[in-house]
């Protein structure tokens, strides 16, 4: 039977028997308890909160009947609101094991509102599954709108919302909190939906003050709005470990920015992830010791994390390093480089060159472009081809990656302008094994 058919049942008292059956048929003997706000008799008391027709009226107080890993659930139905207008909790889900499992769809899901800066609702014990609820910031700059506490491990967030009553005033600096310890935290299918007054900092943010958290996935998630952070930050000094980041879309409105950003030496994978911001000049993950694979970046980069060479004189008559892959093999989606002072008008045929580690042979990266008085403002790039000259005009994304091992970018030219001429230079890539990365030489 689906949450639906509960719904339609409405305040019959029937329904706490066919619930009851449902959830003693999944999950074993754990109690129901029910929570509408909007019933004609929801009261909080001993004497309510077994059925529809008798359901407490708020959900703190039906996490108090609870009992620990006795797998209690707690059916909040649709149109069921709370507003908190004072430093306090909503609500603090510290019984571990249970269930808060809201209905509705849309607007009718059960909502809660912030009305203070301080308001927030916690999760303080373990193995607690929260779904299908609104979060409503009323306020500019609410600190947060959820809060793992520290220690607390194997939380599931799950179709839940995260929105504000006013776009471009009303808030979350950050959407969900999850602090130091909290293992197998899993945050999946949540809308992170905030507004443009630059409030918001980033959906979700990793506090660790002294162990940072194993084993955290958040995926098929959605982010739109303004995020001055992005999509997930950090505050602290402790790395995560076996972190997961996958099959996310973020649609920040805030130019320049990171989409995760992690402390150094953080582990884990960043897969199959869709971006379309304005990112001009920041890359898209800060995570060195992360695994990345078949992420796509649109509006401003090409894919994978950013690397920038900043602008100097083109070499004269030699090579000039660009950029250092470090550690392991990388791939890369594009290189490309901006002329920002003209080049001297002299013969200077020049191409990008990667010269191994490993004591191999210096190769090609694309056959020679004549930089003869090539004027400021060309955008010149590879093709992906050795045998293919590089291109000037327009910046190429790389139909077939390359695959580089340890080594040094450079780039060579053949011609003396007396280094008049500047240009500055990107590279795209992802890391293919674990700690690889790339950075200007």
């Amino acid at each position: 039977m689906c949450p639906n058919a509960i719904e339609r049942v409405g305040d019959l008292g029937a329904a706490r028997e066919i619930v009851s059956r449902i959830d003693d048929a999944l999950i074993g003997v754990g109690y129901t308890f029910f929570v509408n706000s909007a019933g004609t008799h929801a009261r909080d008391d001993a004497a309510h909160g077994d059925s529809w027709v008798a359901p407490f009226a708020t959900i703190d107080y039906a996490i108090g009947h609870c009992v620990a890993n006795r797998g209690d659930v707690i059916e909040i139905a649709p149109m069921h609101t709370e507003t908190r207008s004072a430093a306090s909790a909503i609500f603090d889900a510290d019984v571990a094991g249970i269930t808060l499992r809201g209905h509705g769809h849309g607007s009718l899901r059960p909502t809660l509102n912030y009305n203070h800066a301080s308001a927030v609702c916690s999760v303080g014990a373990s193995n607690v599954s929260i779904s299908g609820i609104i979060f409503k910031a009323h306020i500019t700059s609410v600190t947060k709108a959820l809060d793992i506490e520290a220690t607390v491990t194997g939380t599931l967030i799950e179709d839940c919302q995260f929105t504000v009553d006013t776009a471009g005033t009303d808030e979350f600096t950050s959407c969900v909190n999850i602090n130091d310890s909290c293992d197998d935290t899993i945050i999946r299918g949540c809308l992170f939906a905030q507004g443009v007054s630059g409030a918001a900092a980033q959906a979700i943010l990793l506090t660790v003050a002294a162990t940072g958290p194993d084993g955290v996935i958040i995926e098929d998630c959605t982010l739109t709005g303004s995020f001055s952070t992005g999509f997930v930050g950090f505050s602290g000094d402790f790395a995560s470990t076996n972190f997961v980041f996958r099959r996310n879309l973020s649609l920040n409105t805030t130019a320049n920015k990171s989409i995760v950003t992690l402390y150094t030496g953080s582990t884990g994978y960043i897969t199959d992830n869709r971006f379309i911001q304005a990112n001009t000049t920041t890359k898209a993950f800060t995570a060195d010791a992360v695994v990345y694979a078949n992420n796509h970046t649109l509006g401003g980069s090409a894919p994978g994390i950013r690397v920038d060479r900043a602008t100097a004189a083109i070499p004269q008559t030699t090579t000039a390093d660009l950029f250092t892959v470090a550690t392991g093999r990388v791939r890369v989606y594009a290189i490309l480089g901006k002329v920002t002072t003209n080049i001297g008008a002299v013969a200077n045929a020049t191409k990008f060159t990667f010269v191994p580690t490993a004591g191999i042979a210096t190769r090609d990266l694309c056959a020679t472009l004549e930089w003869n008085a090539l004027a400021a403002g060309n955008i010149v790039s590879i093709l992906g081809a050795p045998a293919t000259a590089m291109v000037a005009s327009y910046a190429a994304v790389l139909g077939a990656p390359l695959l580089l091992e340890p080594g040094t970018v450079k780039l060579d030219c053949a011609g003396s302008d007396g280094e008049t001429g500047r240009a500055a230079f990107e590279l795209y890539y992802e890391p293919v094994e674990a700690g690889a990365s790339v950075v200007s030489a």
